[in-house]
């Protein structure tokens, strides 16, 4: 379940177990009826297919249709496209979430144009991150904007996946792990380039790549020209608890963001898994993962692009056992404060608020 589509989840099932009549209009894929089991859950979905802008118009209809039986409910669009083509005069209350990279810095005149339309009306647009709230701002000047990190769901974990992860690593110290997508903004390549001269200090270092991408054939030609198959390990796609395996064997979670158009890590929900399992994070200042990670607190974050900066935030952390354990402390506790019962309320707070 991607970012957004887990956020609205984790928002439906929550408001529903308060008692609220919740609905959600969601995306049908081309050869299923839903992706949540739809049946299953204590909120009601309905699906419209067809092309985007078809799909938008025929939630909006539908939307619309709900509403005159109901007494002023309250809307949440997950992105300001939802909005766009949705009649808000019925609802008592209408908030917008918004995520970062569907802001472009420089956009044509007419997306601005279609973005400031939609959210005038909004009474509320909720921000992943300080960042992304920056990029709101661009399309709005009388809105309410308000920041709420996104949440975390309890990790889930199994013993024997554990020790068999162990295994696969090889029990090799320290552990480096980047868990995303393979993509240059999420900068693998800057960590593969300086693990010839980590290896020098730290003969013993392993570092895993978790995801899938269009970067996968670039990042294992670096790592060949580098010889450094033996210490840098490429898993794939994992999942639950088996993800959550990996994370659990490693020291160090690196994923010091770049620079790549407007494609930025809006908030980073990555670093905070990460930190439950008491692994503290490297970042960059880049975009919205310096909210999810507090320098000298829960992990460092990087200058964007600053090779040596990254070098002696990656050093410091390999090298320093009691600092890597009062990051992890910190990451913990602050990961255990992101878990979904908690930060719901954050939200609810802001849907209902008159």
């Amino acid at each position: 379940m991607g970012g957004i589509e887990s956020l609205v989840y984790h928002l439906a099932n929550e408001i529903s177990k308060q008692g609220e009549e919740v609905w959600v209009y969601a995306d049908a894929g081309p050869n299923q009826s839903g992706s949540w089991s739809d049946s299953s859950q204590t909120f009601k979905i309905l699906r419209s297919g067809g092309l985007k802008p078809m799909r938008r118009r025929a939630k909006a209809r539908s939307i619309k249709l709900t509403a005159q039986h109901n007494n002023h409910p309250v809307i949440l669009a997950d992105t300001w496209k939802s909005l766009e083509f949705l009649d808000t005069t019925f609802a008592a209350r209408t908030a917008c979430l918004a995520h970062g990279s569907e802001f472009p810095r420089q956009p044509s005149r007419q997306k601005h144009k279609r973005i400031c339309r939609a959210l005038a009306k909004a009474d509320v647009i909720i921000a992943n991150s300080a960042y992304t709230a920056s990029r709101v701002a661009l399309y709005t000047s009388n809105k309410h904007i308000a920041v709420v990190h996104p949440g975390i769901d309890e990790p889930a974990q199994d013993t024997i996946l554990y020790e068999q992860t162990r295994s696969i690593i090889g029990g090799n110290k320290p552990v480096l792990i980047t868990i995303a997508r393979l993509e240059k903004r999420k900068g693998h390549q800057q960590v593969i380039d300086l693990l010839p001269a980590l290896i020098k200090d730290f003969p013993d270092l392993v570092y895993i790549i978790v995801g899938e991408g269009p970067c996968h054939s670039g990042l294992v030609s670096q790592v060949k020209s580098h010889a450094l198959q033996d210490h840098v390990q490429f898993v794939g796609t994992l999942m639950g608890a088996e993800k959550n395996a990996y994370l659990n064997n490693s020291d160090v979670f690196v994923m010091p963001g770049i620079e790549a158009g407007d494609d930025i890590e809006g908030y980073g929900i990555a670093y905070i898994e990460a930190g439950y399992f008491g692994v503290p994070s490297i970042a960059s200042e880049l975009g919205g993962a310096s909210d999810a990670v507090d320098h000298e607190k829960t992990g460092l974050v990087c200058v964007p692009a600053d090779m040596s900066c990254l070098e002696r935030s990656l050093r410091k952390l390999i090298s320093d056992k009691d600092c890597r354990n009062l990051l992890g402390n910190g990451a913990r506790r602050k990961a255990r404060e992101s878990l979904w019962p908690a930060r719901i309320k954050d939200y609810t707070k802001l849907f209902f608020e008159t």
